[in-house]
């Protein structure tokens, strides 16, 4: 399994080159906002492909669930502490995450927060 740099560099990579792609045939009608747009939608897209392919492979892997659990605290600078902290306010969330879920497979579950603060 790649780590966290070659991950991000193979979405990066595939950004890249899909923008790339797509302003080759459009370059004259782009405007500076629909770029912008476009280089948004293709990060969206790509990242959450990118670390679906990674979880699908861990599931795999340990033969169990594999759920994350991850905020945008790395975007957004100001948060409120309660924002940052898992609690009870995300137990709807867990809930609906692993309603479905074989239960007998067990559960891989990595949290991406930022830890005590």
């Amino acid at each position: 399994m790649p780590g966290w740099i070659e991950i991000i560099n193979e979405i990066d990579d595939k950004i890249i080159n899909d923008i790339k792609r797509e302003l080759n045939h459009e370059k004259n009608k782009l405007t500076e906002q629909i770029i912008e747009q476009t280089i948004t939608e293709q990060t969206k897209k790509i990242h959450t492909t990118t670390v679906h392919k990674y979880l699908k492979g861990l599931s795999t892997y340990t033969k169990r669930n594999t759920i994350i659990y991850y905020s945008g605290w790395l975007k957004e600078r100001r948060y409120k502490t309660d924002s940052l902290i898992i609690n009870d306010s995300d137990k709807n969330g867990f809930m609906a995450g692993i309603h479905k879920l074989d239960k007998d497979k067990g559960l891989d579950l990595i949290l991406h927060t930022p830890g005590a603060m």
